[in-house]
């Protein structure tokens, strides 16, 4: 088992995100320290020299990032790819890669060792994703289309399924992933080229514990409730 960070230093909403203090201490130690208490052999995948220092001062490997998958829109698939092509040159297929965001901060040891249980006990299952429930179904998105006399106009995310005021007893059950606490298998990444699989177990978010932060308000959120709950990482709450 092996723990891929990612921690680029180039994040635009929150500046530094991952450097950035929650009750005062960094994201990226709150992670780290979570899967050091979890017995995890993390490597942080960075371009970034500060973060890299930090890294190394929190006993954690590095790999070393290029600055081409260090992109605003470059999705985790090269980015785990990279590193584990560098750090674990020969996985098993079956071997568990787990996904540790730093923009998640109150994950715990036990959350880290729950998910990856699922995975060790059910070897037909290719990732389990870390999801909370979705407020609006997708069968009633729609995306913005260009406009028509001033007018925006709308067209159907899926037009065969669409169904804007369907009655919700006809909706399947929608989930969205949080990237909270996120695994999957080498085979699935290095052979299959995917960060999901075929099969992929749901793993509920802990609701009040699954913050992502992406905003300077995520960030002041869970600041306050840390503080107010008195939290450390690794004394998180239920």
């Amino acid at each position: 088992m092996i723990g891929i960070v990612p921690a680029r230093g180039g994040s635009k909403g929150v500046p530094r995100k991952v450097l950035r203090e929650v009750a005062g201490v960094s994201l990226l130690e709150w992670t780290l320290r979570a899967a050091h208490a979890a017995g995890v052999d993390t490597w942080v995948t960075t371009e970034d020299l500060e973060i890299r220092a930090e890294s190394v001062r929190l006993r954690s490997n590095v790999v070393d990032r290029p600055e081409r998958l260090a992109a605003d829109r470059v999705p985790d698939l090269p980015v785990v790819r990279h590193a584990l092509e560098r750090v674990w040159p020969a996985p098993e297929a079956d071997d568990i890669v787990l996904i540790l965001r730093p923009t998640s901060p109150f994950r715990t040891a036990v959350d880290v060792l729950s998910v990856t249980a699922i995975l060790a006990e059910h070897r037909l299952l290719d990732s389990v994703r870390s999801v909370r429930p979705l407020r609006d179904h997708p069968w009633k998105v729609y995306y913005r289309a260009g406009t028509v006399g001033g007018y925006a106009m709308l067209e159907p995310a899926d037009p065969v399924r669409h169904m804007a005021n369907g009655p919700r007893q006809w909706l399947r059950q929608a989930v969205v992933a949080s990237g909270f606490l996120d695994a999957v298998r080498a085979g699935v990444v290095l052979d299959l080229g995917s960060m999901d699989g075929l099969t992929i177990a749901a793993w509920p978010t802990p609701e009040e514990r699954g913050i992502d932060i992406d905003t300077e308000e995520d960030l002041a959120r869970a600041d306050a409730l840390a503080r107010r709950r008195g939290w450390t990482p690794e004394s998180v709450g239920p």
